[in-house]
């Protein structure tokens, strides 16, 4: 979720890529019961195809996210455009309310029947 949010993504490619070094004593060949040793947490090499893997997953969810964005908007202005091809619009209802309003001044709700 950290990467496809976009928050620090480019901490966690490093540390998919990070190879043994004097700082860094990775485990070659992590079993589960190294990670256990090590409290849950792997502490194995890392890949030289983490660069490109996570250029890639950032470009794609990027792209989605956008079509998403795109997508919502189009499908707010359509509902808006719908609204207006309705028959009855709102200055129907309004005309609607003056000409009750002359018949039933009072507004009880009532018109007379003559």
């Amino acid at each position: 979720m950290r990467c496809s949010t976009g928050e620090a993504w480019n901490s966690v490619m490093m540390d998919a890529n990070r190879p043994r070094s004097i700082l860094f004593q990775c485990n070659e060949d992590p079993d589960y019961n190294s990670i256990l040793a090590n409290g849950m947490m792997a502490d194995g090499c890392g890949n030289s195809f983490a660069v490109p893997y996570f250029y890639s997953f950032t470009l794609v969810v990027s792209q989605i996210f956008l079509n998403l964005f795109i997508a919502i908007i189009i499908d707010s202005f359509l509902g808006q455009s719908d609204a207006f091809a309705l028959p009855v619009n709102q200055n129907d209802i309004d005309e609607f309310c003056d000409c009750w309003q002359h018949y039933d001044p009072d507004a009880r709700g009532y018109i007379e029947a003559h």
